[in-house]
């Protein structure tokens, strides 16, 4: 069974936005991103129990697309 991209759209009027589920999306985040034409610098922020493999594939991920990253990591619980 292949799962397919679910979008889910929440409705809140002026502040409405889409949720994207899918398989391994962390390693395509920047192609969604890219589609929010925001600015070429991004803030990550997470937490120190997150696997650094899981931050590293955001970061590749945003750079492939032209993004500069800098990650803070904070306490756990902060």
């Amino acid at each position: 069974m292949v799962l397919k991209e679910k979008k889910i759209r929440v409705n809140l009027k002026e502040k409405s936005y889409d949720i994207f589920i899918k398989p391994s999306i962390i390693l395509s985040c920047g192609k969604y991103i890219k589609n929010l034409n925001i600015g070429k610098k991004i803030l990550i922020v997470t937490q120190d129990r997150i696997p650094k493999q899981f931050i590293s594939n955001v970061e590749k991920s945003l750079e492939t697309e032209g993004y500069k990253t800098f990650t803070l990591v904070l306490p756990s619980g902060e």
